[in-house]
């Protein structure tokens, strides 16, 4: 069976030529020297596209592939990365990852929505400095840009006037604009200022016809993002796609973590707005305007998963009233059409061989998508299997990991660094963090070195280079206290976080990380000097932290530094 991105064909065959769709037909003959993959009882469908994605790092995209996604659309990340990636997409050094798309850094109000999550943004107060912000982001790589416009959220927003003029000054340089919205009157807004298409459906609890009209009559797409609404909402049913059998020996313990928490943890529960988000979707397709699929998936946003969470969006879709065929065409002939990629999104002669092949029908049981089968981007088969066994090994040490481990230990004592490793006394354990999660290039490195606090035998000597480029630059080692990487710990019972440092006379940070705080840390600073030193900092000074959802310490060098050394010693969270 192929599914063309539109409909169902008659012929059953295609024939992949120098990474294109050369021949579509009836029983093809396969040339001599083809390589023949047997697809009876399945379905190809072309590479799908998640409209709604922030990427970071080249994690992300590489994830995003095993699950069939071919082509992400970004909407926020770091234009540094954004460059390094385009670049080695145009020289045709991306077939293990899915291509990128991106609008660049993000627009909005000064402290707005976009500017708690640490990666660069344009901030903008007036509009007469519209058509400057625009040239700003079209310089620094926005293949679209991306504009917030939110009331929602508690964020300061930009003005209607400010609005429009972004959207006028896009259009002037023949770029689309795409506006983050929240409430019905942010979307009619962004409707009335011209907007191209909008990132979320409105969600406030009310809802209206109309907009559905409105939206096809003017051309507006939408990416309703309904499971990052889900999250947001904390909706029950949401966490099935971590057991289903068919993704599963594809997650990993991390994104097992990520997905077990909910957006409603960092920005406070939205499930009375869900069923409207819903309802707004089946008001769009009643009125045939153009939907598309995406998640909001990214390094920050709890509950959403690269490439995983859009089959969950899929799903979702269809129960808004969908039919499984729109679905599948939301997620590609739909998006190609509206972003102007018109190489890919369907099965076509001509077209990229970004193909997926599944087992059974996904035109009539969505949930299909989920038995991948083969995947394929520019006519290159890609290695799931290789994949998945790593993701094996990953579970094994995980749960090796987690043999003895308790939820805090009683005198709150997490490693004291006398032994050969790196040994905590709860919790997952340390590991190296920087900022090359939210795109940056800076480096470190830990080891046990036999010199301690108070003549003990040793301490934990971290070092690295800070390499400027990035809204928050960072390099450390972070002590994560739940069960797995970006899970969190109750540790509610503990007051205080105490250690002893020594170094070379700079200053550092410590930052706690917890759900309620997304990606953006309590911060407190301390001088690591030629003498060991202890230290003492109450949780509540990291942002009014109380520990019930603690996630990580991280004790890093920041913005300011080069390259770096300090030893830390006796960690204590009592």
């Amino acid at each position: 069976r192929i599914f063309d991105g539109l409909k169902v064909l008659q012929d059953n065959c295609i024939h992949i030529s120098e990474g294109k769709i050369a021949r579509i037909g009836k029983d093809l003959n396969a040339p001599g020297d083809a390589v023949v993959f047997e697809g009876t009882g399945c379905t190809l469908l072309p590479g799908l596209f998640d409209s709604h994605v922030h990427v970071l790092n080249t994690g992300g995209l590489k994830k995003s592939l095993i699950f069939g996604v071919t082509t992400v659309m970004d909407m926020g990340t770091n234009p540094e990365f954004l460059a390094e990636k385009k670049k080695e997409q145009a020289a045709g050094m991306a077939d293990n990852r899915s291509d990128m798309v991106s609008g660049g850094m993000m627009i909005t109000a000064p402290k707005g929505h976009g500017t708690q999550l640490g990666i660069p943004v344009q901030t903008i107060e007036k509009p007469d400095k519209a058509q400057a912000i625009i040239d700003i982001c079209i310089s620094t790589g926005s293949d679209y840009i991306k504009i917030i416009y939110d009331h929602a959220l508690g964020f300061p927003t930009i003005s209607k006037e400010t609005l429009s003029a972004l959207i006028d000054a896009a259009h002037k340089r023949k770029k689309m604009a795409v506006v983050h919205v929240a409430t019905l009157q942010d979307a009619r807004d962004a409707a009335e200022s011209g907007a191209d298409g909008l990132a979320h459906i409105y969600s406030a609890p009310e809802s209206d016809s109309e907009f559905g009209r409105l939206a096809a009559r003017d051309n507006i797409f939408v990416i309703p993002t309904l499971v990052a609404g889900e999250s947001g909402g904390n909706v029950p049913g949401r966490k099935a796609i971590i057991s289903d059998s068919r993704l599963a020996p594809y997650i990993t313990p991390g994104d097992i973590a990520i997905l077990d928490q909910s957006l409603s943890q960092m920005y406070g529960s939205t499930s009375n707005f869900y069923p409207v988000a819903e309802r707004a979707v089946h008001e769009l397709r009643n009125a045939d305007a153009a939907i598309l699929a995406g998640t909001d998936a990214s390094d920050y946003n709890f509950g959403l998963m690269h490439g995983i969470s859009l089959h969950r969006e899929l799903e979702l879709l269809v129960h808004a009233g969908l039919t499984p065929s729109e679905a599948l065409a939301s997620a590609t002939s739909i998006p190609s059409r509206k972003f102007g990629l018109m190489d890919r999104g369907r099965i076509e002669k001509g077209l990229r061989a970004d193909l997926v092949v599944v087992r059974g029908d996904p035109t009539a049981d969505i949930l299909a998508t989920r038995d991948i089968i083969a995947v394929w981007k520019n006519g290159v088969q890609i290695d799931r299997e290789a994949y998945r066994m790593a993701v094996a090994r990953q579970k094994a040490e995980a749960s090796r990991n987690a043999i003895g481990r308790q939820t805090a230990s009683e005198s709150g004592l997490v490693s004291d660094f006398e032994g050969e490793t790196t040994t905590s006394r709860f919790g997952f354990g340390w590991a190296v963090m920087t900022d090359k999660v939210i795109g940056g290039k800076s480096t470190a490195e830990f080891k046990i070195v036999p010199d301690g606090a108070n003549g003990s035998r040793g301490s934990l000597y971290i070092s690295g280079e800070i390499i400027p480029g990035n809204q928050d630059s960072f390099a450390g080692a972070a002590f994560y206290a739940g069960k797995a990487p970006m899970m969190p710990a109750d540790l509610s019972s503990k007051k205080e976080i105490c250690f002893w440092a020594k170094g070379d006379g700079k200053k550092y940070q410590v930052r706690l990380y917890s759900m309620r705080t997304g990606g953006v840390p309590g911060i407190n600073a301390f001088t690591a000097g030629s003498q060991w030193r202890m230290y003492s900092f109450s949780i509540a000074s990291f942002n009014g932290a109380d520990g019930r959802d603690f996630v990580a310490i991280l004790f890093t060098a920041g913005p300011g530094h080069d390259k770096f050394s300090f030893q830390i010693d006796d960690v204590q969270i009592k």
